[in-house]
């Protein structure tokens, strides 16, 4: 895989080959601390310290532990590592047509044929 494929590239293909390993990514900061850009991920966090502090602008970086899917020369970082449900879009559509039927007052659910 080429370090350019964008994740939205990989909808649909086959991902055999890849994995979900912890990195440790060494990112920038602004001022308020807040994630600028990054600038790599290593496998060691020994080794992601030594590379900040041997950068003249150290002050500026930072390191976090990362879930990142890859083929061992592209990586996509998981930024939330907390599971999220996938809802059923049929069930979705109902619940949703049932509230919105509830926010309609008496005369308009009456001439929408829900009364």
């Amino acid at each position: 895989m080429s370090e350019n494929t964008k994740i939205s590239q990989l909808i649909g293909k086959d991902l055999t080959g890849f994995r979900i390993v912890e990195k440790y990514e060494v990112y920038i900061v602004d001022v308020d601390d807040k994630k600028t850009s990054s600038r790599g991920l290593f496998t060691d966090p020994y080794i992601a310290q030594a590379y900040i502090d041997l950068d003249d602008s150290k002050t500026w970086l930072k390191i976090k532990s990362v879930m990142v899917l890859t083929d061992g020369e592209v990586g996509y970082l998981f930024e939330e590592q907390e599971p999220v449900k996938i809802l059923d879009d049929e069930s979705g559509i109902a619940e949703l047509r049932t509230r919105a039927i509830g926010t309609l007052t008496p005369p308009l659910a009456r001439l929408m044929g829900f009364e």
